[in-house]
């Protein structure tokens, strides 16, 4: 079996590249799944698993690609250590694995982001920091002058203002001048 096949370089390849398969990344990691005797499985066709779905009136809303495909071959092997052979359960399978898989993938996306949001009042302190990336909520005046400074200076641009974040006056860290809200600033990549 191929290294990256393994259960720890699998999990690591999913975490990193996500679920998403296509036709021929599905046949190519389905030809590894096995049965409980160890032989290989007969995987689901594309048409089989839509049939299948459809008879069992369930609907995926957050499917992608070949991943379904994926899933349901995956279902019937021994991957688990428990192969499901009715195709009521199958069908609930991909479809609760799918909407986990997304939720997931969104809540990891979503902490990231949100652990990479620093608030800044401190003009030096934002040029220094803005460098190794991230968002930076600070305070600005609304001027096109300071906008304009923080660009040339640090590549930094506005990037929203932000409605999930408690909105205080201050004052601009760049002008001095007072700011009635703060913005989200960051560099490109």
């Amino acid at each position: 079996m191929d290294e990256w096949m393994q259960p720890s370089a699998k999990e690591m390849y999913i975490a990193e590249m996500g679920w998403h398969f296509n036709e021929k990344a599905c046949k190519y990691a389905v030809q590894y799944l096995k049965d409980r005797s160890g032989k290989p499985i007969k995987p689901y066709s594309k048409e089989e698993v839509d049939e299948l779905l459809k008879k069992q009136n369930v609907t995926l809303e957050k499917n992608r690609g070949w991943d379904y495909v994926y899933v349901a071959s995956m279902a019937k092997s021994d991957m688990d250590g428990s192969p499901l052979a009715d195709d009521k359960s199958i069908a609930n399978y991909i479809k609760n694995l799918l909407d986990d898989i997304q939720a997931n993938i969104f809540k990891k996306a979503k902490d990231f982001r949100d652990s990479h949001i620093y608030e800044c009042n401190d003009y030096e302190d934002f040029k220094a920091r803005v460098k190794n990336g991230g968002f930076f909520l600070c305070h600005w005046d609304g001027t096109a002058e300071t906008e304009a400074r923080i660009k040339e200076e640090t590549q930094a641009t506005i990037r929203c203002v932000p409605y999930g974040f408690e909105q205080t006056p201050g004052v601009d860290m760049v002008s001095g001048k007072p700011a009635v809200a703060r913005v989200l600033m960051a560099r490109s990549y």
